[in-house]
């Protein structure tokens, strides 16, 4: 139940609770190659399915086309060619014929009025922005260098630009920042960047999955009493309290400390225990403090209510655990029930802590809701849903405070497949392609993170970073990278 063995705390990272049998395991590695090439297939998707329609543009004296094959510009009668290949063509004013060799489709009457026009294109200060009518490119004004991919603005230094629609072959020439106010960059020593933002999302993420608490939290100590022997102790009326039934047992612990047993059980089969420790050695570790769970009915278990603890434990080597407020989780199923399958974790007021020589991590002031269920309606639906708030210190964070929120739940509703499975696990549904809601995290120093589901893409969420309230940049990252920690809630610890 508790583990013995440690990691060599001489040869600990900055990830290394995460990464070691208390805290959740990284898959840092393998993160990384699945966000490289999902990006690159998002992103070759979305432009070749966006420009299968689009055809030549023109603005100003230019005409331009997408990138799906190899064009020529002639005049207008066929006579003569004025370009071939490249991505556009600049020409005096007139009519022109536009040919795709690659296709064979023939752009007639091509007006060019020699006006240039860069409609869409709103220019504010630093920012560069424009519609969402395509996947657009903003690059240096001889197009040597690209600066910003995909989203709907760009931040950049005073100058001139070069903006691509890439959906419609469009291109804004002569783009011009001011430069109003100075382009604010994301400090080097930013708690929350670009290298650090898919590790600390998915810690965040197992403090709403339970997950970031490991086998640290307090458990129903099924072995520990079955090994012992109990004393049994007088309950008074006022600690019966009116139920039907009520026991207290006390067990010796190996240190001469003591563990007691005070449950209770009532109608429809409820019941409920509270276990106290008193400087209790199990193993390696030392309990204090006290530990409520109620079972709710012991058929479906759907009665449960929260579990409430105010403890700590101590290990034989030197790591510390404290834990305050209400927890608990819950799997379950009922064929009876609209409600066929049910996995869920909650905190309410949780503060906990785990600490050794060279390690903190801390949650504080925890809030928060996320369930998974299966509904036996007339398609076999799935839903999930995330929420809550709660403030998070860490390795990752750099011992910064850092304050999250959800400022819409995340949630996603999906119709499954073929008949549904009552024991089909996570890993099969899209628990963590989250379609709606938002996600919030700000870091002392001014950094932060926003993130929201509805990216356009279910299968991704759009990313921005910022520094002091100024959006640094946005962009995509797939679900994928979280799945991980989004596909299992933690164990409730009534479980055995």
């Amino acid at each position: 139940m508790w583990p013995d063995n440690h990691v060599d705390r001489n040869s600990r990272s900055t990830f290394e609770f995460m990464t070691s049998e208390k805290g959740v395991k990284s898959n840092r590695q393998k993160r990384t190659g699945c966000k490289q090439l999902s990006a690159l297939a998002l992103t070759t998707f979305a432009m070749a399915s966006s420009m299968a329609q689009a055809e030549p543009t023109v603005n100003g004296n230019e005409i331009s086309w997408p990138d799906d094959g190899w064009y020529q510009v002639q005049s207008s009668d066929g006579a003569t060619t004025l370009c071939g290949g490249g991505s556009s063509c600049t020409v005096p004013a007139g009519s022109y014929l536009v040919i795709n060799h690659t296709t064979g489709v023939r752009y007639t009457d091509v007006q060019v009025s020699g006006t240039a026009s860069n409609d869409g294109i709103v220019v504010s200060q630093n920012t560069i922005s424009w519609p969402d009518d395509g996947w657009y490119q903003v690059q240096t004004a001889n197009g040597s260098k690209s600066l910003c991919n995909g989203g709907t603005y760009c931040d950049v230094d005073p100058g001139n630009y070069l903006v691509i629609n890439h959906t419609t072959g469009a291109r804004f020439t002569n783009i011009v920042v001011s430069g109003d106010s100075p382009v604010v960059d994301t400090p080097v020593s930013a708690t929350i960047n670009r290298d650090n933002h898919i590790e600390i999302l998915s810690e965040v993420f197992s403090v709403y999955t339970g997950n970031v608490y490991g086998d640290t939290l307090p458990r129903k100590p099924e072995d520990f009493m079955l090994e012992r022997s109990p004393v049994h102790l007088e309950v008074t009326e006022e600690m019966q309290n009116g139920h039907e039934d009520a026991f207290l047992l006390q067990f010796t612990c190996n240190n001469g400390g003591t563990m007691e047993l005070f449950s209770t059980s009532g109608e429809f089969e409820s019941s409920a225990a509270t276990y106290t420790w008193h400087d209790c050695l199990e193993g390696s570790l030392v309990h204090d403090g006290t530990l409520y769970a109620n079972y709710g009915n012991s058929n479906t278990g759907e009665n449960r209510d929260l579990v409430s603890a105010d403890y700590n434990s101590l290990y034989s080597t030197g790591e510390t655990v404290e834990i305050s407020g209400e927890f608990g989780g819950l799997v379950d199923w009922d064929d009876g029930s609209d409600i066929i399958r049910i996995e869920h974790w909650a905190n309410s007021e949780v503060d906990y802590s785990f600490q050794d020589a060279t390690l903190v991590v801390e949650v504080s002031g925890a809030n928060t809701d996320t369930q998974y269920t299966w509904l036996e309606q007339d398609d076999n639906v799935f839903t999930a849903e995330l929420s809550g708030s709660f403030q998070l210190n860490s390795p990752l964070t750099e011992g910064q405070a850092v304050d999250v929120a959800t400022t819409e739940p995340l949630s996603t509703t999906y119709t499954l497949d073929g008949p549904f499975e009552y024991y089909t696990g996570f890993a099969q549904h899209p628990a963590w392609t989250f379609t709606d809601g938002a996600l919030e995290m700000t870091a002392e120093d001014g950094s932060a993170l926003r993130l929201r589901a509805d990216s356009g893409d279910e299968q991704t969420a759009e990313i921005s970073l910022l520094q002091d309230g100024v959006v640094i940049e946005t962009f995509q990252q797939p679900w994928s990278l979280w799945q991980g920690v989004l596909t299992e809630v933690q164990d409730d610890v009534r479980n055995f």
